[in-house]
């Protein structure tokens, strides 16, 4: 009986110590997922803005491009939205 009683305890103790080693995780994921979600904040504001002065980059590109004498037109290039595969242009 003694015996049993011990393993019992042994087994509690276990699971008190799973148990704060899960509490643990559970605040690093939390810190994880904080950091995540400011990063993806500024990847939108980043492409926002990239957005936002695309066109008038292009226009200054190609009034260099003339002044140079270089006639290619190539523009600058739309990013992309990678978890939905679309263009993120906010110009068409």
């Amino acid at each position: 009986m003694d015996e049993i009683k011990s393993q019992l305890n042994n087994i509690e103790k276990l699971i008190i110590n799973l148990d704060k080693k899960v509490d643990e995780m559970n605040i690093k994921l939390q810190k994880v997922d904080s950091s995540c979600n400011k990063m993806d904040e500024h990847i939108i504001f980043i492409e926002d803005t990239y957005n936002i002065l695309k066109t008038p980059l292009n226009y200054v590109k190609r009034s260099v491009d003339r002044l140079i004498g270089n006639n290619q037109n190539v523009e600058l290039p739309s990013i992309k939205d990678k978890g939905m595969d679309k263009e993120i242009d906010k110009d068409k």
